[in-house]
């Protein structure tokens, strides 16, 4: 559950600028629920909504999977090896990223093993090396970033034939990494950079090899995140300066981007701000809403930084957690968890996880 690397900076900096000028009045006790597990939460990678499936990890290496009361081993490397856990959009499969080096060699472009296992099982296959990665299309596909070829690299884990690769343009940022929207086995969405640092999101059409501009920022000193849920792709952009201010969330059809050409005058504005929200958005956890990392500003220009939830038909905007200083979200099977200070708050589903009989499972089955 470690904080997204594309976060990493803006954490850092937030993170020495709270320990500058926060304390206990300014940032006190939160009063959302706090996930709660049956063993030490620092260990866990993955939990199920229900706590039937727990991947954790220990100091010796090993990753372990847990279901009524049988543990199993998944995977075994040198100890404090650090392990990442995502399950799929499906639930069918679970991809697992292995940092050997985690507490010897510190970068965010250090490739990383893969290994894909199928939802609820110990079973994994290695995959290959890389970062920034994602499970698409009912979990069979895989998206990876190899950041020292900087070639984005799109494989079919069911029938490893099927693999390609995109170069990227960027060559202004060596820490850039790509964010993937996959709408079909021959299109593909991904975000670059031009040669002056501006960003854009691409389309990749697989069969004729065809790389087309859908979309470019109009500065270096603005971001862009896209993702999708059932129906439509969403893009947040916001600025990462004072001289760049304001975001901007909007959406598109996955059946609008799929035709030739694109009409972009269907793309539809929902929501903006004069602030430079942090984001990491999320867009499949509630029907009818996204989530983000908002940047909030008091009478007096105090700013201020906690999760937000965003109606997609009106664009209005409520606040879900109250530690003004939120700089991620976690998405965990059902749950929706912001990591602040050495907890993990709960916005969305259950949060003690303690209390689930196992064994009254275990027995009926």
């Amino acid at each position: 559950m470690a904080l997204k690397s594309r976060k990493l900076y803006l954490f850092l900096s937030i993170l020495t600028l709270a320990f500058a000028v926060g304390s206990a009045s300014t940032f006190g006790e939160s009063k959302l629920p706090v996930l709660t597990t049956k063993q030490d939460i620092r260990n866990i990678r993955f939990i199920s909504q229900n706590g039937k499936y727990t991947y954790y990890q220990r100091g010796n290496g090993s990753l372990q999977f847990s279901t009524n009361y049988s543990v199993k081993e998944v995977l075994k490397f040198s100890p404090n090896t650090q392990y990442t856990v995502t399950k799929g959009r499906a639930s069918k499969h679970i991809i697992i990223q292995v940092n050997e080096l985690f507490n010897d060699y510190l970068s965010v472009r250090s490739p990383q093993k893969i290994y894909v296992a199928k939802y609820g099982s110990n079973e994994s296959t290695y995959l290959a090396d890389g970062i920034a990665i994602n499970l698409h299309i009912d979990d069979q596909w895989v998206s990876f970033y190899d950041p020292l070829k900087k070639i984005l690299v799109l494989k079919n884990h069911l029938n490893p034939s099927l693999e390609y690769e995109v170069r990227l343009a960027n060559k202004i940022n060596p820490y850039f990494h790509p964010e993937v929207v996959m709408l079909d086995e021959d299109t593909v969405l991904y975000t670059d950079l031009n040669k002056k640092g501006i960003s854009g999101i691409l389309k990749y059409s697989v069969n004729a090899k065809k790389v087309e501009l859908l979309f470019k920022l109009n500065s270096p000193l603005q971001k862009i995140e896209i993702c999708e849920n059932e129906d439509q792709v969403f893009w947040l952009q916001y600025g990462l300066d004072p001289i760049q201010k304001g975001s901007e969330l909007k959406s598109i059809s996955k059946a609008h981007l799929l035709k030739t050409p694109i009409d972009l005058s269907k793309t539809k504005l929902l929501y903006s701000s004069a602030e430079n929200d942090i984001g990491d958005l999320i867009c499949d956890q509630k029907n009818g809403f996204v989530q983000i990392i908002k940047t909030y500003r008091s009478p007096a220009g105090k700013l201020t930084y906690d999760a937000a939830e965003i109606e997609l038909k009106t664009g209005k905007h409520a606040k879900l957690s109250d530690v003004n200083f939120a700089t991620s979200l976690i998405q965990m099977d059902k749950k929706l968890l912001l990591p602040y200070q050495d907890k993990f708050h709960v916005l969305y589903g259950e949060d003690n996880l303690t209390k689930f009989d196992k064994l009254k499972d275990r027995i009926i089955r």
